[in-house]
């Protein structure tokens, strides 16, 4: 008897333990449940989102042709800007060319109306220095004939 209320009193101080032991209890509610949805609907919407976005996006494959496509383009905008500025470097030589020569054509007819100016402008003078001998000649011997007139007139009178 002793044993069996031995094992009696053993059991139910296990109990008792176990009884007390107790581990915490999680509830879950409604208002609970509701959020987790929520929060679900939310990952869902933004994984659709990326996934969308992801089957725009390039593949490796595409953006590699893309870039070489690329690299065709600048090639040829290159090679036409090179052939613009060989063209343009040959008609602005070609120009200058052309100016140089015309400015020494210039130069040269300068020269000349300015030999041809001053060589009329020696004849202007020479011609107005002769005018102005032949007109001063003419107004002495007026003056002298006027002169000798006058005496001859005076002693003509007297």
């Amino acid at each position: 008897m002793n044993s069996k209320l031995e094992q009696m009193k053993s059991a139910s101080k296990s109990n008792l333990e176990e009884a007390m032991n107790t581990p915490q209890a999680t509830f879950v509610l409604d208002s609970n449940w509701r959020a987790v949805i929520a929060q679900l609907t939310l990952l869902t919407q933004a994984i659709e989102q990326v996934s969308e976005k992801a089957s725009q996006a390039m593949t490796a494959e595409q953006m590699n042709y893309h870039l070489e496509n690329q690299q065709v383009i600048f090639n040829q905008v290159k090679a036409e800007c090179r052939h613009i500025q060989q063209t343009t470097a040959e008609q602005t030589t070609n120009s200058l060319t052309s100016l140089i020569s015309q400015s020494e054509k210039l130069s040269l007819q300068a020269g000349k109306l300015s030999e041809e100016y001053c060589s009329k402008l020696k004849s202007l003078e020479e011609w107005k220095h002769k005018t102005q001998l032949k007109t001063l000649r003419a107004i002495v011997i007026s003056q002298s004939v006027l002169l000798i007139l006058s005496l001859v007139l005076q002693i003509w009178l007297r």
